[in-house]
This record gives C-alpha cells, structure tokens and sequence, in this order.
C-alpha cells in the first residue's frame, strides 16, 4: 500500500504569519475599546463629568467649594453667591469644603415665604437642645399626608438626632446657626423643589430635601438628614 507523501511546503506564508503576530500584538496591548466609567452621583441625581463644577487636581471635574477669609475677617465661600443673607449673621467656619456645587448658594436667615428660607427654619428647629421642643417645631414643618406624626419622630427626627447628630451636623454651619449652603436646586413644579444641601466634610453626596407649597406655607416631603 503506498503511503501519502508528506508535502515539504510551509502551511502558511510570510503574509499569513505577519497577520498572526499582527492579532497577537493586538491582544497583548489591549488596543480594543476600554469601558467607560460609571457617571458620578450627585444627591441622587447621576450625571456625568460635564455638569459638574470646575476641573480640580484632586476632585477630578467635581465642583469644589472652600469656605475662606475674607479680608474683614468674615468667612465667606470661595465661588459662592449669597442669598438670604442678613447682617450680623453668624459667618460660616473657615475650611469647610464641599463638593458637587457648581454654583453655591448661602442662606442665612428665616425666610417663610420661599423654600430655602423654610429650610433654615427648619434646621433651626432641629437644632433645639430639648428633644420634645424640638421636634414639635420641626413637625410643624411637615405636611401630615407625607407623613404621619409617629413615622416623622421614628425616622426622620430619629435620624438628624442620631449620634448627637453627627450627620445631620455637616449640613449646617455649627450646632448653634442653621446657615447652610444649597449646591443645586430642581424646580419640579410651580409649588414644589428639590434642594440639594452641601455637606461638609463632603462624605458621600449632597443629601436633597423636598419641600411643597400648601397654600401660602412651604412644607417638608422628603427629608435626607445625612
């Protein structure tokens, strides 16, 4: 029986085996598409880099605020509009840093007839030594059909006061002055916003709290201590 002669030519030529180590290189190198990044979060808003503050070496393309000293000694953040101010306000302790605010806003003072100042209010209230005080000026704040009075003081109350407040405090200026600054606010309706609350030190994102008009009174709906 003859056997079949084995062929002495090269299975693959110069152009086949240049493409082979071409795909090889290729493979090695990871020239093919890279994953994209999650977007950031902001209050529980996701977005991406482009809507976020100023390019920063350390934050990346997150906006960055940092409370500094003026010249007259008050306190005043860095790229900050003032809103709501008042004189003799208490000023704002030098170093506080926040981020995710593009364009920062101070409210320093009650104001019933506008939501932010409502919140101030608010604050304030939760600022109140005495527990019970306390949280009788803060429910009077929140709409009931949101909110029964029980679940308010179980959660929302239960949680601003939680750890003396520890949370709850990098809200506000001090345990003594309610004055906070808004990094964004979302109009969702003629009578009902969402306010994002700077938190500094910035762990985690700007909690957002919603408020709605009930008649001539502004109401709390949704309420993020933390």
């Amino acid at each position: 029986m003859n056997r079949p002669r084995l062929s002495s030519r090269p299975l693959a030529g110069p152009s086949v085996r240049a493409l082979l180590v071409g795909v090889a290189i290729a493979a090695m190198c990871g020239c093919g598409k890279k994953n994209q990044k999650a977007p950031e979060e902001q209050g529980s808003i996701f977005h991406d880099a482009a809507v976020s503050g100023p390019s920063d070496p350390i934050h990346g393309t997150r906006g960055r605020v940092i409370i500094q000293s003026t010249p007259s000694g008050a306190a005043a953040p860095t790229g900050a509009s003032g809103a709501s101010g008042a004189t003799g306000t208490p000023a704002p302790t030098a170093g506080r840093e926040y981020l995710d605010c593009k364009e920062p806003v101070e409210v320093r003072k009650a104001d019933p007839t506008t939501a932010e100042g409502t919140l101030f209010q608010i604050f304030q209230a939760l600022l109140e030594p005495d527990p019970e005080k306390s949280f009788e000026a803060f429910y009077s704040f929140i709409n009931p059909d949101f909110q029964r009075k029980e679940d308010a003081k179980r959660y929302w109350f239960g949680a601003a006061r939680k750890d003396g407040s520890k949370n709850f405090l990098r809200l506000v200026y001090g345990p003594q002055d309610p004055s906070f600054l808004i990094c964004r606010k979302v109009p969702e309706g003629p009578d009902r916003i969402r306010i994002f609350v700077g938190k500094s030190p910035p762990v985690g994102s700007n909690p957002p709290f919603v408020l709605h008009k009930v008649g001539d009174k502004w109401l709390l709906e949704k309420f993020t201590p933390q």
